[in-house]
């Protein structure tokens, strides 16, 4: 997970292929190429999904989704 990503946040992988990470981590909207860059992004993903999902598992996938910064524990 955390190879995957450069000290400024950015994916460590030029675009067009720093949206996939390991372990099944994918990233969104980070190609400073906006609404087109994130569009190209979330296509690739859907591909990749897609694929895997009518591809024979090996073992099971797990899959993790995440809007930004996690939230604070609760008080």
């Amino acid at each position: 997970g955390t190879d995957h990503f450069s000290e400024d946040g950015m994916p460590k992988m030029p675009f067009p292929n720093g949206w996939k990470g390991e372990h099944g981590l994918y990233s969104v909207g980070f190609t400073r190429r906006g609404i087109l860059g994130a569009c190209a992004d979330a296509s690739s993903i859907a591909r990749d999904i897609a694929l895997q999902w009518r591809t024979p598992a090996t073992e099971p996938t797990r899959f993790i989704v995440s809007k930004g910064s996690p939230s604070p524990p609760p008080h």
